[in-house]
């Protein structure tokens, strides 16, 4: 990228306050208390007004005026949500609920990562070679959507090699849809956002993952504190996580149905007139 002519103020006002807003939006879905809310809102109004007025806000809200780009920040949350919510609890459901060996829990976790892996190469390269994304995200979403929906489906009746086999459909279907998104919101922006659109992408995502885990775990919570033993607990609770996670999968492949194809860049820079 060529070098700015001026160095523009750096919006701390509105980095302060969308920091506070996401901290009190995971503290709220963990812990329920209304309190939390108070500080949403006054957060949540000063990183607005911020945004609002800034020379250069932190997170400019003309940039999703733009389909192109709202979507696949809009698909990367929900990704995040339910990916991180479904990984951080599996494997103390599959050693406490199905009393399965913490070895082969973590080798489940890895079935999900390779799947991911294997996906997120493939259609990389198909990308490359035919300049289309749009398909990828929308057969990704559907595809993790349904192994979400056996997993609740299923619930403690699945074993290890089950879920073992479901964690690499959903990791699949992941790999076509995470770094895509990423590609698709840079294309969308003008060279002078490339840096804002794609940290917008992986910070929502995180975002979304850290909001999935705070909501997964005061599900799990709720149910480990009724009188029942641990294992009976995470075994009514982790299908209602999957539960929870299939329907934000539907509203992901509705917003990769909705996603523009637009043609793909060829360079990505600008040089400067000389």
């Amino acid at each position: 990228m060529p070098r700015p002519s001026e160095r523009l103020p750096i919006d701390y006002p509105g980095a302060v306050a969308l920091a506070a807003t996401v901290v009190a939006v995971i503290f709220f879905g963990q812990t329920r208390q209304l309190a939390w809310l108070a500080v949403i809102a006054v957060a949540g109004t000063v990183w607005v007004i911020s945004a609002r007025f800034a020379v250069d806000p932190i997170l400019p809200f003309r940039l999703f005026r733009d389909r192109a780009f709202a979507i696949p920040v809009a698909i990367s949350f929900l990704i995040g949500f339910a990916l991180f919510g479904v990984l951080t609890y599996l494997p103390a459901y599959l050693q406490v609920a199905l009393r399965v060996p913490t070895s082969r829990a973590g080798l489940v976790v890895t079935a999900l990562l390779a799947g991911v892996l294997t996906t997120t190469v493939w259609s990389g390269r198909l990308i490359t070679r035919t300049g289309r994304y749009k398909a990828y995200p929308v057969a990704g979403t559907a595809l993790a959507g349904a192994g979400l929906a056996l997993m609740a489906v299923l619930g403690a009746r699945a074993g290890a090699g089950a879920i073992a086999a479901l964690m690499i459909v959903i990791g699949l279907g992941v790999g076509l849809v995470m770094q895509v998104m990423v590609m698709a919101a840079q294309n969308a922006v003008a060279y002078g956002d490339l840096g804002t659109a794609t940290s917008s992408v992986t910070f929502l995502r995180q975002i979304g993952a850290s909001t999935g885990v705070a909501v997964a775990g005061a599900i799990i919570t709720a149910q480990l504190s009724r009188p029942v033993p641990a294992g009976v607990a995470f075994s009514h609770a982790m299908p209602l996580v999957f539960a929870l996670m299939a329907p934000l999968m539907a509203v992901a492949v509705g917003l990769a149905v909705a996603l523009p194809a637009r043609p793909l860049r060829t360079t990505a820079h600008v040089r400067e007139a000389v």
